[in-house]
């Protein structure tokens, strides 16, 4: 059974336990996508430490949408700058 709904229901709820457990599940294949994108592995670390603390200190997890790790990645291809954010376009 798919648990994303109820780990994004936690993340909204700022759930410390569910964000140490979205770092530990997450957080190296965010990486990895990084560095692919980025090809600089200090960089890329910096993107997704970034990344997840200002997702979890904004707020930024009550956009967060089924599967988990689609957003994710999107995340990531933004703050690498390869896709854009919607609402800076408005």
């Amino acid at each position: 059974m798919n648990q994303d709904p109820e780990i994004i229901y936690q993340l909204q709820q700022r759930n410390i336990k569910a964000f140490k457990a979205l770092c530990y599940d997450y957080a190296e294949d965010m990486t990895i996508l990084a560095y692919i994108l980025l090809e600089d592995s200090k960089r890329a670390n910096k993107v997704v430490d970034d990344l997840l603390l200002r997702l979890y200190a904004e707020d930024g997890f009550r956009n967060a949408t089924v599967p988990l790790h689609t957003f994710l990645f999107q995340e990531v291809k933004k703050a690498c700058g390869i896709l854009t954010c919607p609402q800076a376009a408005k």
